[in-house]
């Protein structure tokens, strides 16, 4: 059953869908290619391996499905790729290959079902896809504090190198911003450079590795601080905020 259902999926694929399969897994491309799958010698263990643990198994209808999903909104996807691509040092090729494919409206669900496959195995660029491909959990203007349990890889500040780059705040500038309370200026705020902090993964109802731009009440410096350690605020400051 598993090999018919394989020999099925590997069908369904165009020409261009099988070229990026290779930029994620060349193995099982050259199969799609060549069809080995149909060869004597690519037996059943190797088989029943393909369709627990590989890209056109049994996970990829389900990934597919997704891909529909966020197909829907094209250039919020696109979005978050180009976001995706500014958080890593070396992003992996995959990566640069689907955003360029969504530029040039030739990407196509299978193409990102491939992605999704691929980044399951790589936990930071799994919770930086999540973290944006999901709604803001706050709006601009609202007023937030930092959770207690926030790190310093929760604030990021700019570094001054020749090359942009933002990292981690230092203890210090932590422990002053506890003690703000803070307007939301923006989500997804533009981050001329990489950024070399921890990605957090995502959860439902906190977030997950989004950045906000924050303005503390009274003050002009803002701050960059991640989703998931920020709470909306119901103290007295709010109320003097608003009047």
């Amino acid at each position: 059953m598993s090999k018919e259902k394989l020999i099925e999926n590997i069908k369904t694929l165009s020409q261009q869908e099988i070229n990026y399969l290779s930029y994620v897994d060349g193995r099982i491309a050259d199969v799609c290619m060549n069809n080995n799958i149909l060869n004597t010698h690519y037996d059943e263990w190797r088989i029943t391996r393909e369709w627990i643990h590989g890209y056109l198994g049994r996970s990829f209808s389900g990934n597919l499905q997704r891909a529909n999903k966020y197909f829907t909104e094209p250039d919020r996807l696109l979005r978050v790729l180009s976001i995706m691509t500014t958080r890593f040092y070396y992003p992996i090729q995959a990566l640069g290959v689907l955003k360029k494919a969504l530029e040039d409206n030739s990407a196509t669900p299978a193409m990102l079902a491939f992605f999704l496959r691929a980044i399951r195995r790589r936990e930071d660029y799994k919770n930086v896809f999540e973290g944006y491909i999901n709604k803001p959990k706050f709006n601009v203007g609202q007023m937030v504090q930092l959770r207690a349990n926030i790190g310093v890889d929760a604030v990021i500040e700019k570094q001054k190198h020749r090359s942009p780059s933002f990292r981690s705040c230092s203890r210090w500038s932590l422990a002053e911003a506890r003690k703000k309370t803070f307007m939301v200026l923006s989500s997804d705020p533009p981050i001329e450079g990489r950024v070399f902090a921890k990605k957090y993964s995502y959860h439902e109802k906190q977030g997950g590795c989004r950045y906000y731009k924050l303005l503390p009440i009274g003050e002009a410096k803002t701050y960059l601080v991640t989703e998931k350690f920020l709470k909306e605020c119901r103290t007295k400051a709010v109320k003097d905020a608003r009047k």
